[in-house]
């Protein structure tokens, strides 16, 4: 019968000691079942990190499987990182774009509403003119009047949620 305790030549090699505990989970609970015909040991460990790279330990650990596995997983954080940034970048530039396209043809389409509306006054139609008229230039207010709203809301949301946040670090 073998000792399922005893360590592998592989971990003799690297030299790790699977019979002790590493500092990491020292403080886990080993259980232990004696019988007869055998000792069984559990160890229970769990460990979690958050990001795209794991914890200077664990990079360890994955050098020791196989020599450069570590650069490899930092390389792909890094590239990762790289892609994400130039996407959001693009998604920026797209969306200044967009506003700059949606101010110029707002513009556009009330002046030539305002156009339309002066033109038909002009021609004799007065109700159907104003009403032109002055439906485009209140379009315009409302339009204005619900952008500045909307981003006074923004605003009081970041500011709302950044103090949330500070307030629960100094928790």
């Amino acid at each position: 019968m073998t000792d399922s305790l005893a360590p592998r030549d592989d971990e003799q090699a690297q030299g790790l000691d699977v019979n002790s505990p590493h500092e990491a989970h020292k403080d886990f609970p080993v259980h232990k079942k004696e019988s007869s015909a055998s000792i069984e040991r559990t160890v229970q460990m769990s460990m979690a990190y958050s990001g795209p790279i794991p914890d200077p330990r664990t990079l360890k650990a994955y050098d020791l499987i196989k020599p450069g596995l570590a650069q490899e997983i930092v390389n792909m954080a890094q590239a990762q990182s790289k892609h994400r940034m130039e996407l959001e970048s693009t998604v920026v530039y797209g969306d200044s774009k967009r506003a700059e396209l949606g101010l110029i043809f707002g513009f556009l389409i009330s002046c030539l509403a305002l156009g339309g509306g002066i033109y038909l006054i002009d021609r004799g139609h007065d109700v159907a003119g104003a009403t032109l008229s002055t439906g485009s230039i209140v379009a315009l207010v409302g339009v204005f009047v619900y952008g500045s709203n909307n981003r006074r809301e923004e605003r009081k949301e970041k500011i709302e949620t950044l103090t949330r946040k500070i307030n629960e670090q100094e928790d």
